[in-house]
């Protein structure tokens, strides 16, 4: 598998990012660093809880706790979403 973000990112002149826009080689790229490069892209696009939420939920907490300084309350059960009553009762036998 080839891996070129470079082109891209020197095509979209990102700023802020994390590692020189020239220099990425295909060990510089971890998860944090497509989450990164997701972020950047897909800015106000996308809600990002899935990109979070999809590497397990300790990725979630962890990321969260390091980027979000009101987000020291959460945890592993905020990485899973609700089931909706009407589809739990649909589950439950009937007698």
């Amino acid at each position: 598998m080839t891996i070129a973000p470079n082109r891209g990112r020197v095509r979209c002149a990102a700023e802020h990012a994390s590692v020189p826009l020239d220099t990425v080689t295909p060990e510089q790229v971890t998860l944090d660093y497509v989450v990164e490069e997701r972020e950047r892209e897909l800015a106000d696009e996308f809600n990002r809880w899935y990109d979070l939420a999809r590497p397990g939920a300790e990725y979630f907490v962890n990321r969260v706790r390091l980027y979000n300084p009101h987000g020291l309350s959460v945890a592993e059960k905020h990485a899973l979403r609700p089931v909706p009553t009407s589809h739990d009762d649909d589950l439950r036998p009937r007698a």
